[in-house]
């Protein structure tokens, strides 16, 4: 503005730069996103609350010695913003990749113990038919067996019987 102005309810001798007029309190998180969006927020945030905005100062007319800043000091902003956001994003990328690389081993490790216990219930089931089949052979002798003793013992009541 200009110091001289006959309105003197309109001095200002400092700069602005995206100046926004609020009609309510803003809450905390509300003014962390303004603090982390900083200068190179495009947009107007809490558009609803907002009473002045910033491209409504910039589209009336400007009266004394008000000067326009250099956009560079814009693009600068952009660019530490953007290279603060690619720093943020490379560290959730390594960490992402280290998650991931941990979680391969992980699969590894369950797929080596799934061979291991694959092959082990393999080795046990091929154990188990084997006895499996042992077991219905010495039945099958067991039971040949009971019928020689029952043979045997007919025999021996009738040599009994015989004898008496």
């Amino acid at each position: 503005g200009n110091l001289h102005s006959p309105h003197s309810s309109y001095v200002f001798g400092g700069k602005l730069y995206k100046l926004n007029i609020f009609s309510r309190v803003l809450t905390a998180s509300e003014i962390k996103k303004l603090a982390d969006e900083s200068f190179c927020s495009s947009e107007v945030m809490f558009e609803g609350s907002a009473v002045l905005k910033w491209g409504d100062i910039l589209s009336r007319s400007r009266n004394g010695n008000v000067k326009e800043e250099d956009v560079r000091s814009q693009s600068e902003c952009v660019i530490k913003y953007l290279k603060e956001k690619l720093e943020e994003v490379t560290r959730e990328l390594n960490t992402t990749l280290s998650e991931l690389a941990s979680t391969k081993r992980d699969l590894s490790n369950s797929q080596i113990e799934l061979q291991s216990t694959t092959s082990l219930l393999n080795t046990t089931q091929t154990s188990l038919e084997s006895t499996s089949n042992l077991l219905n052979t010495t039945q099958t002798s067991l039971e040949s067996t009971i019928n020689h003793l029952r043979g045997c013992q007919t025999r021996l009541e009738s040599t009994n019987n015989q004898l008496n």
